[in-house]
């Protein structure tokens, strides 16, 4: 006998979809990271066009991509600050 797949009811049938009771508190965690994704800046396009000027694949001056290296290296230290703690709720 084959053993049960993860997820599965019964005879190995997919399960159903989540109730709509328990599909908000599934999606709960997602919503911050969510929330602080669109403030941040992003960094890969900008590591990837300094990789680039660095490995001479796009005629970039040195200052330009000095420039991009701070920029990089600027947008990594504001990502891993810790997050602005928020105010307490008042009633």
């Amino acid at each position: 006998m084959r053993p049960r797949a993860v997820g599965t009811q019964g005879g190995g049938r997919a399960c159903c979809p989540p109730s709509a009771a328990v599909w908000p508190l599934r999606r709960r965690p997602s919503k911050p990271r969510r929330a602080n994704a669109c403030a941040t800046p992003p960094p890969p396009p900008a590591q990837a066009l300094l990789a680039a000027g660095l490995l001479q694949t796009l005629p970039l001056k040195p200052r330009t991509t000095g420039l991009l290296g701070v920029v990089a290296s600027a947008m990594n230290c504001y990502l891993l600050l810790p997050a602005y703690p928020k105010k307490p709720k008042t009633a």
